[in-house]
């Protein structure tokens, strides 16, 4: 990925671009309000939950949003908010099983 975004869209696109890569599949679903910005779902079969905020690392969860995330998190889904490129980074590298240990949002 690139050091630096001005735009939250290239980011997100240049995520899915590395995960679509790897194998998974990075899909834009539309659902309700809050609904997370893309549905990974792994080669193994996996599914992951991705809300993109603003690459600056100051963007926030609205209500609707943090709604869903915790939602799907009661629901054992792994839930991730990423608004910064070394976050982005680290979460690439665990997901495609380049590391072991991250957090989810």
């Amino acid at each position: 990925m690139k050091r630096s975004y001005i735009n939250e869209t290239k980011f997100e696109q240049d995520f899915c671009k590395c995960m679509k890569e790897s194998g998974w599949q990075a899909l834009k679903l539309e659902g309700p309000r809050g609904w997370p910005d893309r549905t990974l779902l792994s080669p193994e079969g996996d599914i992951y939950f991705i809300e993109f905020k603003n690459p600056n690392g100051l963007g926030v969860l609205s209500p609707a949003q943090s709604y869903w995330m915790k939602k799907l998190e009661d629901m054992r889904f792994k839930c991730y908010v990423i608004n910064d490129i070394k976050q982005a980074e680290s979460i690439l590298s665990y997901l495609t099983g380049e590391d072991d240990g991250l957090e989810t949002a």
